[in-house]
């Protein structure tokens, strides 16, 4: 297919089947932008098409429509955080974590301002979340044209003076959906990477063999959805019931990578278990667009959203084992926030203290001291 009919095509499918694609700017706006693009399609390499269709893309502000790539599998091996309104390159080997003040020479607020026109997103802890892996993709710094002029390879240049070159690309290993275990004082840990029934493992299963090995009933439960981004929002119910039934309290783990039905599963554990929730804000707020319809447009897999999720107004709570309608809960459309909030450090990072979880341990132990003395 000749690219002006592609983009044409790639649009005219989201606008048919998205919910309301332009609210965030007018059509008559992104047809102009749209033309101009298609002008001078057939001028670009594959790399740098791709990046207008995202910069298209990104003008709705929604983060659950997408043109979803395979280059954003092109990263390096590098462990890029973001702490303290920075990004940073952590190495636990060498003890470091020293703030980036340049990519392959350019200066990291330029890259920055580019690569953020390639994203979809609502919220800035949403960007942040993604800029950690953009910024050690060399695809994505190609289509920006501030790749290092070895391309396989990226320089960061530190606040030390530092200078890290990484060419290895990173192997990505696949965690489970869900794990759990018990800490101690019988405190239930529940790790909850993805909203998806794991191969050969379905969360109902999964519920049960927290049952079973939960001879001793806990009286609290820790749930991780930190860098959980979504999939199928009902199937933490099992969970869900069992923690009500008997009475367990709930402790939640968020933070900026948290999206989607992520977050759809932190407001349940709210509004249903009175869950208080630590870490940090979320990769999106209480009003936002989901329910993902892909399409393929010749070899481009495009999302887009058909329904518009609203929690910002509380209504009348039902059962957790009845699939809600509708639950309101935050009041404004700013990143779903923590009720604690817990930052982490570079020290702790270092040195592999996961500085949230102890937090929330810590006042687990205050409240059942609490407890036994009252």
């Amino acid at each position: 297919m000749k690219r002006a009919k592609l983009v044409n095509e790639i649009f005219d499918k989201m606008e048919k089947g998205h919910i309301n694609l332009y609210h965030s700017i007018s059509k008559k706006e992104f047809e102009k932008k749209k033309n101009e693009f298609i002008k001078i399609v057939d001028k670009l390499d594959y790399l740098h098409f791709i990046a207008g269709l995202l910069r298209l893309v990104a003008l709705f502000k929604e983060a659950h429509t997408t043109i979803n790539t395979t280059f954003k599998n092109d990263q390096l091996n590098v462990d890029i955080e973001f702490l303290q309104g920075g990004f940073y390159v952590l190495n636990k080997d060498k003890k470091y974590c020293e703030e980036i003040t340049h990519i392959n020479g350019h200066p990291i607020n330029d890259v920055i301002d580019k690569l953020k026109q390639l994203v979809c997103y609502e919220v800035e802890e949403w960007l942040n979340h993604e800029l950690c892996y953009l910024l050690r993709n060399v695809s994505y710094l190609k289509m920006i044209d501030m790749q290092n002029k070895n391309e396989n390879q990226i320089e960061f240049t530190l606040k030390n003076k530092k200078k890290v070159v990484v060419t290895d690309l990173i192997n990505f290993n696949k965690e489970d959906n869900y794990s759990f275990k018990i800490l101690p004082n019988n405190i239930l840990y529940v790790d909850y990477n993805l909203c998806e029934n794991q191969e050969g493992y379905p969360f109902s299963k999964f519920v049960e063999d927290i049952q079973k090995t939960c001879k001793n009933l806990p009286k609290e439960c820790i749930v991780d959805v930190r860098d959980n981004e979504g999939g199928s929002d009902a199937l933490i119910y099992p969970l869900l019931e069992w923690l009500e039934d008997n009475k367990i309290k709930c402790f939640v783990l968020i933070n900026e990578g948290t999206f989607s039905s992520g977050v759809d599963n932190v407001t349940f554990m709210k509004y249903y278990l009175n869950a208080t929730t630590f870490g940090r804000p979320a990769g999106q707020s209480g009003y936002s667009y989901g329910e993902v319809s892909y399409e393929l447009i010749d070899d481009i897999l495009i999302g887009y959203s058909t329904k518009l999720f609203n929690y910002t107004k509380l209504k009348i709570k039902t059962k957790a084992k009845e699939f809600p309608v509708k639950i309101h809960i935050y009041e404004d459309l700013n990143a779903v926030q923590p009720d604690i909030l817990v930052d982490r450090n570079s020290e702790d990072l270092i040195n592999g203290v996961d500085t949230q979880l102890e937090t929330v341990k810590k006042y687990i132990k205050k409240d059942l001291s609490l407890n036994l003395n009252s």
